[in-house]
């Protein structure tokens, strides 16, 4: 049995369900992603919702226990729709939400890379700032952040769905 903590996920046969609330941390034309070294590819930084726990207050807690800054939020951009299967072998469906940040407190960027914080499997992980412009060349997820330019133009949230393709 997979023990959840008191993120809100649960596991029913091979499906997986869990609801995230993510940051969007931009900075001088760059994008703050998490890397791990068992993936291959980076993600945004975020995590689970906790029972009891609003969005606004998970993607602040995520962004303290990962940056090691309080930031307050912008706004909400994007609601992601994820179905995919998980390298676990299970088939994920993730719905994340995504905040902007507000980053006018921010006096020392390179706190936010230098902080230590570990992913949901309990590895360090370390992050980088990916230039948006060429965000489209990495393995980054999630894959929409590539039009994050257009994205902030929007005068409301986006609903975005991906499916990707069974790995077998």
């Amino acid at each position: 049995m997979v023990d959840f903590g008191r993120d809100v996920s649960f596991l029913r046969d091979n499906n997986l369900f869990r609801l995230r609330s993510c940051a969007v941390i931009l900075h001088d034309e760059k994008v703050l992603m998490a890397k791990n070294i068992e993936d291959s590819w980076y993600y945004s930084i975020g995590g689970a919702v906790e029972f009891g726990e609003s969005l606004e207050d998970a993607v602040r807690r995520e962004v303290l226990e990962e940056c090691g800054v309080e930031l307050e939020i912008d706004r909400l951009l994007v609601v992601h729709q994820n179905f995919f299967q998980g390298d676990d072998g299970h088939d994920w469906h993730e719905i994340a939400f995504y905040f902007l940040m507000d980053t006018s407190s921010v006096s020392d960027w390179s706190a936010l890379v230098r902080h230590e914080s570990y992913c949901m499997s309990g590895v360090p992980e370390g992050k980088e700032w990916l230039e948006i412009g060429h965000y489209a060349e990495e393995e980054a997820y999630p894959v929409f952040f590539k039009d994050i330019r257009e994205i902030l133009k929007a005068e409301t949230p986006l609903l975005v769905t991906t499916r990707e393709e069974p790995k077998n």
